[in-house]
């Protein structure tokens, strides 16, 4: 049997018995109804498409649009009407419901009370301690770099010192006087 492209309504089959078709014809029928009572329930109140109206004689709509605040006025958090103190908040707090409504409040507090340690969360001691004896042993070519910049300094952290120190007991190309004996190292 046949139905109809859109809806997949019966269509009546040629070579069925007349009394048949009859009845079915009769569900056919029914379905359509309901389904034209329904478009007409769905559009009931609706403009046509070629109805226009200018804005001034849309009901309520020019008070309604008189209550809305322009798309270019800037405005702070305070003038919120649910929103308190935000002005006032501390660098870094955050807003949060509460039953005063919106409030700033610290993250932490936002959060509550928060009991959970390090052994609390699987695996994150063994991975701390990872991360932290690779920086020593597998450390990366820039770290052995630098590792042979310290071994050359004699592991000085005050290196800069120590020159400045060393070479103010030098002799002075524009002419020192030197007293004492010398000692010439062959």
């Amino acid at each position: 049997m046949a139905n109809t492209e859109h809806l997949g309504l019966a269509k009546p089959d040629p070579e069925a018995d007349v009394d048949d078709e009859f009845y079915r014809l009769q569900q056919v029928l029914d379905q359509l109804d309901a389904i034209i009572h329904a478009l007409r329930q769905s559009v009931a109140g609706k403009a046509a498409a070629d109805h226009t109206h200018p804005i001034q004689q849309v009901e309520n709509l020019a008070a309604a649009l008189a209550e809305k605040m322009n798309a270019d006025k800037t405005f702070s958090l305070d003038d919120l009407t649910d929103v308190s103190g935000a002005a006032d908040a501390a660098l870094g707090y955050i807003l949060a419901r509460s039953l005063q409504g919106w409030v700033p409040m610290s993250a932490a507090a936002a959060i509550g009370v928060h009991r959970h340690g390090v052994n609390d969360i699987d695996g994150l001691a063994q991975q701390i301690e990872t991360v932290v004896a690779n920086l020593g042993d597998g450390a990366p070519a820039a770290l052995d770099t630098l590792r042979e910049l310290a071994a050359a300094l004699n592991n000085d952290p005050n290196f800069a010192t120590s020159i400045i120190s060393a070479l103010s007991m030098k002799v002075s190309k524009t002419g020192d006087t030197i007293t004492g004996a010398l000692k010439i190292s062959s």
